[in-house]
Formats: structure tokens, C-alpha cells, sequence
């Protein structure tokens, strides 16, 4: 499994970086949204995403592709 780095680039995109290298890897870019925070999974798979409207989009980091944007007053409920 590849190491990476992430980082806030700008206010709309995060550059993928590899560890061993240092050099980027990719820019994730989904929304049209500021990015409001970032949180990587227990398992390092998907990182979840933040935007200063209330969305969230879900990134697979094998794929490096988007698994789901949550729009901003979207859930769900449990039974």
C-alpha cells in the first residue's frame, strides 16, 4: 500500500503527496465549496472531506476517486 500525504492546497482542492518521493501525487478536487475540514478513516482507505457549506464528500485514497458526496442538510436515519 502506497503512503501519502495530504494537504489543503488553495481553499478548493488537496494535493496528494508521496511519502517517499515528496513529490505530488494528484490533486483531489470535488466541490465548488471551501474546504472546512479533513478526517482520514481508522483503516487510511477513504477521507472524508468537509466543506464550509455543511457537504461531505467520501474519497477512496486506493482510487484516489470519489466513493460520495453528502450534499449540506442531508442524513440519514437509524432504526
Amino acid at each position: 500500500m502506497e503512503k501519502h500525504f495530504l494537504l489543503r492546497w488553495g481553499m478548493k482542492k488537496i494535493q496528494v503527496i508521496d511519502v517517499e518521493t515528496m513529490q505530488p501525487r494528484t490533486q483531489l478536487v470535488s466541490v465548488q465549496e471551501m474546504i472546512a475540514c479533513m478526517a482520514l478513516s481508522e483503516d487510511g482507505k477513504t477521507l472524508a472531506v468537509g466543506t464550509s457549506q455543511g457537504s461531505v464528500v467520501l474519497w477512496n485514497l486506493e482510487d484516489l476517486q470519489v466513493k460520495t458526496i453528502l450534499p449540506a442538510g442531508s442524513h440519514s436515519h437509524s432504526n
